[in-house]
């Protein structure tokens, strides 16, 4: 186990039959290796993050597999606290003539289009397709006014996504606004309560739930 001291706790852990396991897993099966990884606010417990990595099991020894899995998990942990933009920014910088970078997250595609990006792998656009194509086809064309209200518009439910593992907040906000029943697979887990909650609330300040106005794109 790994604490970042002062701000998270990184945990995992191996399986152990019959011992419920909150905070990470590793899971080997006839064919692979099965890891399930949590980033944990130490201050407050809150569920930061979230990520399962499957590897071949006859192809991978568990040093391998650790130092494997040590390089994706402090990337993404480093992403999370704003390496992405830079990291981004140096590939659009130094990409080759006809390369097209996309955003693979909702709330730096504006900074990102602003640096050369060419678009979104979305997230929230499962939610608002409308609202987020504006978003992005406003960037494009360099109306940054327009792109920059609709950015902080969908702030909260770009942010309300990632509450907990992706995608359970998003299937949480679908069945809110009807579109599907709440269906997620082992190690994922319905989402709590308090982020079911907080999840309503801002579809409901978009209008995005049932019988409600939508906001205009």
């Amino acid at each position: 186990m790994r604490n970042l001291p002062g701000t998270s706790d990184l945990r995992l852990a191996l399986f152990e039959p019959d011992i419920p396991q909150n905070t990470g897993a590793l899971l080997r099966l006839a064919a692979c290796f099965g890891v399930a990884v949590d980033l944990i606010d130490a201050d407050n417990g809150a569920h930061l993050w979230a990520e399962k990595y499957d590897r071949d099991a006859a192809a991978t020894s568990l040093f391998a597999l650790q130092d494997d899995l040590t390089d994706h998990i402090v990337a993404t942990v480093a992403d999370n606290n704003g390496v992405l933009v830079w990291s981004m920014a140096a590939g659009l910088r130094d990409r080759p003539a006809g390369f097209r970078v996309l955003s693979g997250d909702d709330a730096v595609t504006l900074p990102l289009i602003a640096l050369g990006a060419d678009g979104i792998v979305s997230v929230v656009s499962n939610e608002t397709p409308d609202l987020m194509a504006n978003l992005t086809e406003s960037a494009l064309r360099g109306d940054w006014e327009i792109a920059r209200e609709l950015h902080y518009r969908l702030l909260p439910l770009m942010e309300a996504n990632f509450l907990e593992s992706n995608p359970g907040p998003v299937k949480a906000a679908l069945t809110a606004m009807g579109l599907l029943e709440e269906h997620v697979r082992l190690p994922l887990v319905p989402v709590q309560e308090q982020t079911r909650a907080r999840v309503r609330a801002v579809l409901g300040a978009l209008g995005l739930l049932p019988g409600a106005a939508h906001v205009a794109a």
